[in-house]
């Protein structure tokens, strides 16, 4: 949990900095999304490598490799002197988060005292959640009140990362030894019986991080462009709001049912996109604040119990292979929204992009909310 913790903080430090990049390198809005695309693209292939392997060669030595990925991503951005090297960092950092991501859920199963697949999906999706939050809020505060401000960040996350390899090297067991028997590495699949519902919780838990993307990706932006201000601490804030409200909503709810959970967080995304497209229309901050707080809520209660149930379902022997399935879906699934939004809003302006993003997304929730209602209880089991 600390890896995981430790290196998603790592990864969502850039975003924050971005308009600071925009000044300093001077870098277009197509750039920006190029940055963030290359990012995405890194982390499905890592996941679909990274989580077959952690089946085969055990959890440790994949998340080794994971923390020392992130080591260099780190200090390649800190000591970034153009563009380029911010590209080379977000792909280190895509190939760091696939190969922690599936693994580490996975370890968690591994690892519980009772093997209890909802304690541990419950703890892998807040150390997410916690990670995300934290990240940006703390970057906005150091680059907005501390010094050399693309610099301070990458600092602290190195620090953190060689105590996650500290620790993981000396306080984690070693993977059993392997009989002499050859590695194969199968392609990632996900088997027939339980197909169709990891489907569909895969399907939720996309539309729950595409939202939340919008919030990660396209928030600073909009403040800055619409609100008139350049202060990082509400870039980060409004980033931190929605990730916390949706870390105390899988708290909250870690003994509900997991279908319930996705059907009434589905509605709640809903109803945040919805403030979200009027703070755009007014430049509201309250009203971003509140679409944030509203959707974080949705976001927790959709990701914690669609990770649940895909835990749930996921036989032991390939638990790392699915978990990673399942984390390659919200990614490429986020990459493209994001990308997409950031295309259209070069042709008709940021809030209207903003709008229709809302209206298309928001009708892709009510069809999965249908579908969540039209499933029989018995189907899942």
């Amino acid at each position: 949990m600390l890896v995981l913790t430790i290196v998603t903080i790592g990864v969502n430090l850039p975003p924050v900095l971005f308009p600071r990049y925009v000044d300093a390198f001077d870098l277009s809005a197509f750039t920006v999304t190029g940055i963030f695309a290359t990012y995405t693209l890194c982390i499905a292939p890592a996941l679909l490598f990274f989580g077959p392997l952690s089946d085969a060669i055990g959890r440790k030595r994949v998340l080794l490799i994971a923390i020392v990925t992130a080591v260099v991503a780190t200090v390649v951005l800190a000591a970034a002197q153009n563009v380029w090297w911010l590209f080379a960092g977000r792909a280190l950092q895509g190939l760091a988060v696939g190969a922690t991501s599936g693994p580490a859920s996975a370890a968690l199963v591994d690892t519980h005292p009772r093997s209890d697949v909802a304690q541990a999906a419950l703890a892998a999706t807040l150390a997410t959640c916690v990670a995300t939050a934290v990240g940006p809020m703390g970057v906005g505060v150091l680059a907005q009140y501390g010094p050399i401000p693309l610099r301070l960040s990458y600092l602290v996350e190195l620090a953190l990362l060689l105590v996650a390899l500290a620790v993981l090297s000396t306080g984690f067991p070693s993977a059993r030894s392997a009989g002499g028997q050859h590695v194969k590495i199968k392609w990632p699949s996900v088997p027939a019986n339980i197909r169709a519902t990891f489907v569909q919780a895969c399907s939720s838990a996309v539309l729950a991080w595409i939202i939340a993307a919008l919030f990660l990706a396209l928030a600073p932006s909009l403040l800055r462009t619409y609100l008139h201000t350049d202060n990082s601490v509400v870039y980060g804030g409004i980033q931190a709001l929605m990730l916390t409200c949706s870390a105390l909503a899988q708290i909250g709810s870690r003994r509900r049912r997991s279908q319930p959970l996705q059907i009434v967080g589905l509605v709640l995304l809903v109803a945040g996109l919805g403030i979200l497209a009027g703070a755009a229309a007014v430049t509201s901050a309250v009203l971003c604040a509140l679409a944030a707080a509203v959707a974080g809520i949705g976001h927790g209660l959709v990701f914690s119990g669609a990770a649940r149930e895909v835990g749930t379902i996921a036989p032991s022997d390939s638990r790392g292979n699915i978990m990673s399935m399942f984390f390659v879906a919200i990614y490429l699934g986020v990459s493209v929204a994001v990308v997409g939004v950031g295309a259209l809003s070069s042709y008709v302006g940021l809030i209207l992009a903003v709008q229709l993003f809302s209206l298309v997304v928001g009708i892709a929730c009510t069809m999965s909310i249908v579908s969540h209602i039209m499933v029989r209880p018995t189907a899942r089991s």
